[in-house]
């Protein structure tokens, strides 16, 4: 595919992102409709995609006056100039087979002006976040507000948790060299490892097929290493989704203690048992009937809450946008539910990590203050805020431990 080629692609899916697809959904309708795509070619129009949602309220401001029914074009148009000039894209955008229709002269005019309308915006068009967040993100991250803000609009690393009951740093990075993915060790995390160049894809090398290694970015290796999980434990990760944290906190057990995963979406823990297996691990997951039959003898529960998931806007860039106001509050409801919920599978003495992959302080510390005026047991240990600046995303943990 030629550079038109592969912006006429990426506005064929933009066309449908914004009609209301999720992102990877549609990029991946359109990959598998295009056979004609190489790899390559396929990772070029990923790149074009996200990059025009993680920046769509500056890419658009310029164009704010235009049929939303051209909004893709116009995204695709305004991501590509800051990287190819107005005459290369009038060059490239001809009509021809597989390329859009050539500029019009509102256009060319509006981009050559572009980074100056743009810089008299708004900040929340700026910096590329919904105006209802506005206040809150500022009561949030307070002096880090601007470079954090900055950060989610470029493109996130992609980190490697080695699975140290089958391998080590150092075995885990020749075997992937091997195949051509080159890697670095991450100081946050000892297991963990940032890919700084890629051959095979990583979910396709024999490192990922036997179990060696998932990937997880380094705040989610994070979290559960605070979690304090040791060997001979009883751990239960209360919102388990597919497993991810799960396979984390099982490796810290070293092969012993008893692993536990529920989830109230069944469904999502469908390749659970499977991925398990693969790490070396066995896990027990628990229906709806089991879990009510759980008694308060776990020593650590890991709650992972559903969250807004401002802190992976650069992973997920299209869910700010399909997010709102009444959403955000149904979301805190179901927290605080989770957390009085979960409180009661904590022994004794035992510890209740809570976790969101958001900075929302309305999200994070706000609710566990607000589940300690209701559990007077439960006492805060510990409690961290990782920002995508120097950690990967952003996450908010707390530690309570069981008085």
């Amino acid at each position: 595919m030629i550079f038109s080629s592969r912006a006429g692609a990426a506005i064929e899916i933009l066309e449908t992102v914004l009609n209301g697809t999720i992102a990877e959904t549609a990029i991946s309708r359109w990959s598998r409709s295009s056979r004609y795509a190489g790899s390559k070619d396929r990772a070029a129009v990923r790149d074009i995609v996200f990059g025009c949602l993680r920046k769509k309220r500056s890419l658009l401001w310029s164009f704010r006056d235009a049929n939303p029914e051209f909004w893709a074009r116009k995204l695709v148009l305004s991501y590509l100039s800051y990287s190819c000039s107005v005459d290369y894209l009038c060059l490239n955008f001809n009509g021809k087979k597989y390329s859009p229709h050539p500029l019009d002269n509102n256009e060319i005019n509006t981009l050559k002006k572009m980074n100056l309308l743009v810089k008299s915006a708004p900040s929340a068009v700026v910096l590329n976040f919904p105006d209802f967040l506005q206040n809150e993100l500022l009561r949030s991250l307070g002096e880090k507000f601007f470079p954090i803000m900055m950060e989610m609009q470029s493109r996130a690393p992609v980190d490697i948790r080695v699975n140290l009951l089958k391998s080590n740093l150092g075995l885990a990075q020749k075997k992937l060299a091997k195949e051509g993915i080159v890697t670095q060790p991450l100081l946050q995390s000892k297991s963990g490892l940032r890919i700084s160049a890629m051959g095979t894809k990583v979910h396709l090398s024999g490192a990922y097929l036997n179990g060696d290694i998932e990937l997880q970015d380094v705040s989610s290796q994070m979290a559960c290493t605070m979690a304090g999980v040791a060997p001979g434990m009883k751990v239960l990760d209360y919102c388990a989704g597919g497993g991810g944290k799960a396979l984390a906190l099982g490796s810290d057990l070293a092969g012993t203690g008893n692993l536990f995963a529920y989830d109230i979406n069944q469904k999502r823990m469908l390749q659970l048992k499977k991925r398990a297996s693969r790490a070396g691990l066995k896990v027990n997951v628990l229906t709806e009937k089991k879990i009510a039959l759980a008694v308060s003898d776990f020593d650590v529960v890991f709650v992972d809450a559903p969250c807004s998931g401002t802190g992976t806007w650069r992973r997920n860039p299209d869910i700010k946008w399909r997010f709102d106001q009444s959403m955000l509050e149904k979301i805190k409801l179901s927290q605080a539910k989770i957390i009085l919920e979960a409180q009661h599978f904590v022994k004794k003495g035992g510890r209740l990590v809570y976790v969101t992959c958001s900075f929302l302080l309305s999200e994070g510390v706000d609710q566990i203050e607000l589940f300690l005026l209701s559990a007077p047991n439960f006492k805060k240990i510990t409690e961290s805020f990782l920002d995508p600046v120097k950690d990967g995303d952003g996450f908010y943990i707390a530690v309570l431990e069981k008085i």
